[in-house]
Formats: C-alpha cells, structure tokens, sequence
C-alpha cells in the first residue's frame, strides 16, 4: 500500500511544516514589522 504510506508521510510532513510555520511566521513578521509591538510609547 505505497499510497496509503505516502498519505502519511506527505500529512505528517504538512503537519510539520504547519506547526513550524504558526511557531515562526507569526513571531517573524510582527517583530519586524512592530519591534515592540503596536504601542511604542511601552517601550523603554
């Protein structure tokens, strides 16, 4: 059943990468963007 395995790889792969990409593209992107978030005036 070489289909059924490379479901599964291919899901636990998209999982992976999903998991990875929440983790990282959200912290990333409003760091850059926001260095300290949307109120500067909280920054020292």
């Amino acid at each position: 059943m070489p289909s059924q395995w490379h479901w599964a790889l291919t899901t636990l792969l998209w999982q992976g990468l999903v998991a990875m990409g929440s983790t990282w593209i959200p912290v990333q992107i409003p760091i850059e963007v926001h260095p300290y978030g949307s109120g500067r005036s909280d920054a020292p």
